[in-house]
């Protein structure tokens, strides 16, 4: 991990040198609520609730693009009630970088990549489906996509909703699915975000992006 963000901070120097230098930095403090659930469980429907918090920068490059980055705590995870009692929880430590462009006035489309890293895992339940044949442990890494959308709800406050998917198994698994039909599937996660994100210092950002729009 450490020798991706060491990646990420040399190209991101190459690709806008003294450009980033130049802009104004908002600081984030971000908070929510996931909605996630593990693809290829058989536990269909996004029914685990999680904590989606921690801090972000963002700088403006154009008029109508943006780059942020985060750090972030982030629980997925599945569950079911009913015809099984169980839950899965996986935490992890993200870091997701996103680009963002300006679809309307104050309303901000994003897409990016995410890296979690698992900070734990824990499973209860009764009743326990599907019956596992083999089960891998879950990997430690998560990639992730990300596609985004915020706009402001009052002041320096914005509403972000946002979605992930995995791009690679978090772990492979074999079982029996409900019509007896064995299955050998990758399973991964995916995420339905809803969140609330201070920023900082907005008021200069704003005033930054004023300067950038007059020069161009």
């Amino acid at each position: 991990m450490k020798r991706i963000l060491q990646i990420i901070l040399i190209t991101g120097v190459v690709l806008f040198g003294n450009d980033l230098a130049a802009q104004t930095f908002k600081g984030e403090v971000i908070g929510g609520l996931n909605m996630s659930h593990i693809m290829g469980d058989d536990l269909n429907g996004y029914r685990r609730p999680g904590l989606n918090a921690g801090i972000g920068v963002l700088t403006q490059l154009t008029n109508k693009l943006s780059f942020s980055v985060e750090t972030l705590y982030s629980m997925k995870g599945a569950q079911e009630k009913g015809y099984s009692d169980q839950v899965v929880t996986l935490s992890y430590l993200e870091a997701p970088m996103l680009l963002h462009y300006e679809l309307d006035p104050n309303i901000f489309g994003g897409i990016g990549f995410s890296y979690g890293q698992m900070i734990g895992d824990k499973y209860t339940g009764t009743n326990i489906y599907p019956k596992y044949i083999r089960k891998e442990p879950y990997n430690t890494g998560d990639f992730n996509f990300l596609a985004d959308v915020r706009f402001p709800v009052y002041e320096k406050l914005k509403f972000n909703f946002r979605f992930a998917t995995s791009l690679l198994p978090i772990r492979e698994v074999e079982f029996f699915d409900r019509d007896g039909i064995q299955k050998v599937i990758g399973q991964k996660n995916y995420t339905i975000s809803f969140r609330l994100i201070y920023v900082i210092n907005e008021k200069e950002g704003k005033k930054k992006r004023e300067r950038i729009e007059d020069y161009q």
